[in-house]
């Protein structure tokens, strides 16, 4: 026998012993790439929704800090900012914070706002509010669409004569 003779004697594969066609390997991509397209929807989702998360996490902190200004003050205090004024049965608000916005750390902006009301039958006792308002996109919450604006806000009941 000679050496072209024993190369066509070999046993052929059978068949399914070839490997992949090249439709078989197109099908997987296809297929592949559908489940990798699902994933990445999952991704983006679970993105936006910790941003969102951020965003509000960042809105107690503002929240927290001006309401924590409002407690050094008295209250006669608080009555003196220009802003303000006195705070009565019918109250005031909700008016812009008297040290403005404040920009977050990717430059959201969170609009303050500030309300009070003296204590219906106790006029030694009054409730001051502040809200904080921001948009998801970052833009001044004012101008917005208001669908689009979220909202923290927090409270403390003072008394008149006294500091905390």
């Amino acid at each position: 026998m000679n050496q072209d003779t024993q190369m066509h004697d070999e046993p052929r594969p059978h068949r399914g012993e070839r490997g992949f066609t090249i439709i078989e390997l197109l099908i997987v991509m296809g297929i592949s790439l559908f489940g990798l397209a699902g994933l990445m929807s999952v991704y983006g989702s679970a993105s936006s929704a910790n941003q969102g998360m951020g965003h509000s996490a960042e809105a107690i902190d503002v929240c927290e800090q001006s309401m924590e200004n409002f407690r050094s003050m008295s209250v006669p205090g608080f009555e003196a900012i220009a802003d303000y004024g006195a705070i009565s049965a019918a109250g005031f608000g909700p008016v812009p914070y008297h040290l403005g916005d404040a920009v977050g750390r990717n430059g959201v902006i969170f609009a303050r706002q500030v309300s009070a009301i003296e204590i219906a039958g106790n006029s030694g006792l009054v409730r001051i509010k502040v809200d904080v308002l921001w948009t998801d996109d970052g833009n001044d919450p004012a101008a917005a669409n208001p669908a689009d604006v979220h909202s923290v806000s927090l409270e403390m009941i003072r008394n008149r004569t006294g500091a905390l």
